[in-house]
């Protein structure tokens, strides 16, 4: 019984078992946390813009050897050009050229970090179903260090209204509630 009001009595070994169930039932389906997941690590347009900028830098470095090969022609065509002015053009280039190389390889290292986080469907699959089968056999200790990794809060408002809410740990923003009615 509530000791406040002392109205309303619910048996907590019950609304803990249900909990429980729910937990396995509810939370542990492969295909919410696969789409949770998905919208988290597989994003398509964050690659895409990676991919695209790559792209860019490319361009921008042809450009620059361009430029290099464009002083060194204007240095052999046109009869006493400024060699140091030529080789100045070239130098400006080449440092730009270095610049841009080194932002491609950032770029680069980004989207290999993206790709190798993007989901593994199977993995997930494989993981609810180990937990599915282990967590019947979780001791008290284990229950408590679950239930505070999904940060459960459960709040009884009378003997037919219980809300519980809990958030799980690698899905940034999605937050689960359910009500046992």
């Amino acid at each position: 019984c509530c000791p406040k009001c002392r109205r309303s009595c619910i048996n907590a070994q019950v609304l803990w078992a249900d909990i429980q169930r729910d937990i396995r039932d509810r939370l542990l389906r492969e295909e919410r946390l696969i789409l949770a997941l998905k919208a988290q690590f597989d994003d398509n347009e964050v690659t895409a813009r990676l991919e695209q900028d790559i792209k860019v830098k490319d361009a921008e470095i042809q450009k620059q050897e361009n430029a290099k090969d464009a002083a060194f022609t204007i240095g052999m065509v046109i009869t006493n050009y400024p060699v140091e002015r030529v080789q100045a053009e070239i130098d400006k280039a080449e440092a730009r050229i270095q610049c841009l190389k080194a932002e491609r390889i950032e770029l680069e290292r980004r989207l290999d970090a993206l790709k190798e986080r993007r989901l593994n469907a199977e993995g997930v699959r494989r993981f609810c179903q180990q937990v599915a089968r282990s967590i019947d056999n979780l001791t008290k200790n284990q229950w408590e260090n679950l239930n505070q990794l999904l940060k459960l809060q459960i709040i009884v408002y009378s003997t037919n209204l219980v809300k519980i809410n809990l958030a799980l740990p690698p899905v940034r923003e999605g937050e689960i509630e359910f009500s046992r009615l």
